[in-house]
């Protein structure tokens, strides 16, 4: 491990898993966003809606807003994930929308179980990686900061 990129990558992977590991408790217990959690929970209770577009932000990425009605009620969402491109995209639009029958706040235009697992990829990513990362990059210079007296040597006559 003499490679700095690779000893910060691996202190960044063993930093994130710690702080995977603190921040899946929180979302157990409900103190944070739980997206993986309800896109798990949309794989295993999912129904169809019809959605309409609402407006389109075609320079962000594609995203198209929408919402759509469960039982008299309506919910809003928004997706990058459509087979017709963004600026085809006009308010009225039709779609399917998957939605959780029993939290229909989380809902996807692409497949439970593919809802779930970009979410999933999205939080590794995030938690094991980037945040493991900017710890260590903190860490180093944090420690730059303090004098080192320890290394300070007065010279021998």
């Amino acid at each position: 491990m003499s490679h700095p990129a690779l000893r910060y990558t691996l202190l960044a992977f063993a930093t994130g898993a710690l702080f995977a590991l603190i921040w899946t408790a929180l979302t157990l217990l409900e103190f944070h966003d739980n997206r993986v959690i309800g896109y798990w929970q949309l794989v295993n209770h999912h129904s169809l809606a019809t959605a309409h577009a609402t407006s389109t932000h075609c320079g962000d990425h594609g995203r198209v807003d929408y919402a759509f009605d469960v039982q008299g009620n309506t919910f809003a969402g928004e997706t990058f994930w459509l087979e017709t491109p963004c600026s085809k995209i006009s308010p009225g639009y039709t779609f399917a929308v998957n939605y959780n029958i029993y939290d229909p706040t989380f809902n996807s235009t692409m497949q439970p179980d593919a809802a779930f697992s970009h979410h999933l990829w999205q939080f590794c990513f995030m938690v094991l990686y980037v945040s493991g990362l900017v710890f260590i990059i903190m860490r180093d210079f944090w420690r730059k900061k303090r004098p080192n007296y320890a290394l300070k040597r007065t010279p021998v006559r």
